[in-house]
């Protein structure tokens, strides 16, 4: 199976109570939505000071969305600068390209603050494997060979 193409962008914001803000109402809520509209499945965003790193795989390769919302940003000097670059999977930080390939099946997009629906306490008191909790169907061993 060939892997996906991950695009990453990092983006430089003008001090961390600005980043908090416009990763919750304006980032998050954006990739929620194209990830409902089909435009892209699966994305996730790092934090590496001073700088956060957003990361999602298109399914449609033109796809400017999102650095069409990251250049308005700029104009808007909402954000100091963005660059793309080249995502490069961390796998030894991940336990190796098993425990990567997880991370990436994870629905990590929808952990972002439009999206989070913990279960009630009965669920989660069922359910040994945390990662369990945030999906609505069982993860089974399949998904991972």
């Amino acid at each position: 199976m060939p892997t996906p193409a991950w695009r990453q962008y990092t983006v430089e914001f003008s001090n961390p109570v600005a980043a908090e803000q416009i990763a919750a109402t304006v980032l998050t809520p954006a990739l929620a939505a194209a990830q409902d509209d089909g435009v892209l499945r699966g994305w996730w965003s790092v934090r590496k000071y001073p700088s956060w790193r957003w990361r999602y795989v298109a399914d449609d390769p033109s796809s400017h969305l999102f650095e069409d919302l990251l250049e308005t940003l700029a104009v808007d000097e909402r954000i100091v600068n963005w660059t793309n670059g080249i995502y490069e999977p961390e796998r030894l930080a991940f336990g190796g390209s098993a425990g990567m390939h997880i991370a990436h099946r994870l629905p990590i997009g929808g952990l972002g603050p439009t999206r989070l629906r913990r279960p009630p306490a009965e669920v989660a008191a069922r359910s040994p494997d945390p990662i369990q909790i945030f999906r609505s169907e069982p993860i089974s061993a399949r998904e991972f060979a």
